[in-house]
């Protein structure tokens, strides 16, 4: 019976270059769950105010058939009286009907983003999604020339692409010192029957063969990875440094088109809905007339609610951009 224990020397700094490309490989996994989990939340983020934005829809649907059911009766009432055409009455009714196919497409569409959102959350896909509460961030000073070099720093995929290309350094490292033998340190005890047990050790040395020839393949395939890996890392700089040079580009868009509607646009159509709707029951003026003021004026408050969701949006790519869950500049 003979029982034996050995263990494995290898060169001095093969073990130490060994365990580097494993704290890398573990550096590039982290990196990509913290990317996926970025990207898990930004959609959730994208997810909310989409539905905020069905539900302003909705609800300025529901204004514009309001209106669009009175003037339904007063025209009808006007018909009566001989003072309007059965035409006038069909094309409100049209309307209203159109008005009822918009709003279908729109509850359609929550149903479809609450689905998403509760697959996010892994949660059953007819689980109740509530109106979500309008959440505006707070204008915040916005510089490239900061928010860039906080995005290189932060940004997993960068992160990524730094930890593969020292985990390729480290191979090889690696590589290069496969050309030297390791060591395999050995103990037995012999247990022999009828004579004396045996206690001994030993000593063995791996030769590493066809040395001109593998580890100069091994070496130059390991040094190319790292140089594929450093290109991979300055692409992905360059394209950080896009990503936040386009979001900053459509906040500031979004910003001075919110200023235009708000100061201008919103109020005229306001303005002019009104005063077709006064002079409507002396006859001054007619149903189309009434009907493309309406349309206006949903379309600039609609409008209104949009640009604001689609300024959340793009701070929401900004801290996607910059490798951030929450708002930028928290």
């Amino acid at each position: 019976l003979r029982l034996q224990a050995n263990q494995m020397l290898p060169w001095p700094g093969k073990r130490e270059r060994m365990a580097r490309v494993a704290e890398r490989e573990s550096e590039v996994a982290g990196a990509r769950e913290r990317a996926v989990l970025l990207d898990a939340v930004t959609l959730a983020r994208r997810l909310y105010y989409g539905l905020y934005l069905n539900m302003e829809a909705r609800r300025v649907n529901r204004e514009q058939r309001a209106i669009a059911d009175t003037l339904v009766d007063v025209v009808t009432g006007r018909l009566a009286s001989g003072m309007a055409m059965h035409h006038d009455v069909l094309k409100m009714q049209t309307e209203a009907s159109m008005l009822d196919d918009d709003l279908a497409m729109l509850e359609a569409e929550r149903r479809e983003m609450a689905a998403m959102l509760n697959a996010l959350r892994d949660l059953d896909a007819a689980e109740p999604v509530g109106e979500p509460l309008p959440a505006w961030t707070p204008e915040v000073p916005l510089d490239a020339t900061a928010l860039v070099p906080r995005a290189l720093e932060q940004r997993p995929e960068v992160q990524q692409m730094v930890a593969m290309a020292e985990a390729r350094r480290a191979m090889a490292e690696v590589a290069r010192r496969e050309v030297y033998p390791d060591l395999m340190l050995g103990a037995f005890y012999d247990v022999r029957s009828g004579d004396e047990d045996m206690v001994g050790g030993m000593l063995t040395v791996s030769v590493p063969l066809w040395l001109a020839r593998k580890q100069r393949i091994d070496i130059a395939v390991a040094d190319l990875g790292a140089s594929a890996a450093d290109r991979d890392r300055l692409a992905m700089e360059a394209m950080v440094r896009a990503e936040v040079e386009q979001a900053l580009a459509r906040i500031s868009r979004v910003e001075r088109r919110s200023e235009i509607l708000e100061t201008e646009l919103l109020d005229r159509a306001q303005q002019t809905f009104d005063a077709a709707l006064a002079a409507f029951p002396a006859g001054n003026t007619n149903v189309l007339e009434i009907l493309d003021a309406l349309r206006v004026v949903s379309q600039r408050r609609l409008s209104q609610t949009t640009l604001r969701v689609e300024r959340e949006l793009a701070l929401v790519d900004l801290s996607r951009a910059l490798g951030e869950k929450g708002e930028v500049g928290q």
